[in-house]
């Protein structure tokens, strides 16, 4: 999964998690997964980043042609409280 976001600060770390429903993979359980995940330090602008997806996720996605995940986006400046954005969106084959 690839995207870009606009970062304010200069020296803001930025955390993109992949998070999906258990019962999407074939699982049991109630607390969401990790499928995919990536840090990466980014200056003051637009800052682009790409996740891949583990291969639980790659499976779903080729078996059933789409899998909902959560994209939750962190951006943690070098001074100041983190701020976070989650959204939630389908990935199709």
């Amino acid at each position: 999964m690839r995207g870009s976001l606009s970062v304010a600060r200069p020296g803001s770390r930025l955390r993109v998690e992949l998070l999906a429903k258990p019962a999407a993979l074939g699982r049991k359980g109630r607390t969401q997964i990790r499928v995919g995940s990536a840090t990466k330090s980014t200056a003051a602008g637009t800052a682009s980043f790409s996740v891949n997806l583990n291969a639980a996720a790659k499976k779903v996605v080729r078996s059933r042609g789409k899998l909902a995940i959560t994209v939750k986006v962190t951006v943690t400046p070098a001074t100041g409280a983190p701020f976070t954005v989650t959204q939630t969106v389908t990935l199709k084959r």
